[in-house]
């Protein structure tokens, strides 16, 4: 409709090819009042002494052929201990077991995430939350949805905070998502903890109607910055095409 040509959308996920969705972070269960509220939370979780290279929460899905999340969970299990952790979400018991997901997450230097539901995942947030770097298998989970929020697209710095293994790599059994992991060493997962944690006020929405305060911008400030940046450049270009037609 004519009416909604320049509507300006704020989604948990965008369609890639349409210009006007804009993916904004799924809300999750931490909800800071204060900077130092942040602050506090950054340093507990980049310390965090994590006994698990890699976990995964999620439940295999009986009714699709050849199901991703059924494999990874059998990767996962195969990868011994101390490589990976499972929580295994079937039959709807991840609902209260919030607890046990964060703990998972805090202890794990890697957390797989696989497409939800849809292509992106909530899942996906708190791992980045808990100071994990997301492993992700299609690149339009993350890399083409959050532009405001995760450095990626044009710029090639998606490798900065998250791994992308190609899930037909894993299917066809050319890449194993434990060794990939191995090889990356743990200076280098150190810079990627550090750069998923910078990141983490971005990521969520402050409790408090003028947010977080002394500079730092939760989710809500930069969803309105890029609005208004929009609209400013729609103007400019405007004012150009007038000028133009003079």
């Amino acid at each position: 409709m004519p009416g909604m040509e320049n509507v300006t959308r704020l989604l948990i996920e965008r369609n890639p090819w349409d210009g006007k969705d804009v993916g904004i972070p799924y809300p999750t269960g931490f909800h800071p009042r204060t900077v130092a509220e942040v602050s506090e939370w950054q340093q507990f979780v980049l310390n965090r002494n994590r006994s698990t290279l890699f976990g995964f929460v999620g439940a295999a899905r009986s009714g699709f052929k050849d199901d991703f999340r059924a494999l990874l969970l059998g990767e996962c299990g195969r990868a011994g201990k101390g490589r990976c952790r499972s929580v295994d979400c079937g039959g709807g018991r991840c609902g209260n077991r919030s607890a046990e997901t964060l703990n998972l997450f805090l202890d794990s230097v890697f957390c797989l995430q696989p497409r939800g539901d849809s292509f992106t995942r909530r899942s996906m947030f708190d791992c980045m939350l808990a100071g994990a770097v997301p492993v992700l298998f299609w690149r339009r989970s993350a890399y083409v949805q959050y532009g405001w929020y995760l450095p990626g697209g044009d710029e090639g710095r998606e490798g900065e905070w998250s791994v992308f293994i190609d899930r037909r790599d894993v299917r066809s059994g050319a890449a194993s998502v434990k060794k990939v992991l191995e090889k990356i060493g743990e200076e280098r997962a150190r810079r990627m903890r550090e750069k998923v944690v910078d990141m983490i006020p971005k990521l969520l929405y402050s409790a408090t109607e003028g947010g977080l305060g002394e500079g730092m911008q939760d989710a809500f400030d930069v969803a309105v910055e890029g609005v208004l940046r929009r609209f400013r450049e729609q103007q400019l270009r405007l004012h150009r095409e007038e000028d133009g037609r003079v």
